[in-house]
């Protein structure tokens, strides 16, 4: 996202609890099953939402979205 210094990926259950965060992240890109957070079971159902944030303000946060945990 334009004017975006980091990113993080928030993890969440259908009854929308936290999970896991991974982040800050300096770049946007595709983060690797290797590097998602503990907490996260292989093969699980979950939504994941991407936050932009600019010197520590949120600028955006997109739709969740679903993932079975690779």
């Amino acid at each position: 996202m334009s004017g975006a210094d980091h990113y993080e990926v928030r993890f969440f259950g259908a009854d929308l609890a936290d999970l896991a965060t991974l982040g800050p992240i300096a770049e946007a890109g595709v983060v690797r099953a290797g590097a998602l957070p503990g907490g996260l079971t292989h093969g699980r159902r979950v939504m994941f939402e991407v936050v932009a944030t600019a010197s520590g303000e949120r600028l955006a946060v997109s739709e969740p979205q679903p993932l079975i945990v690779p």
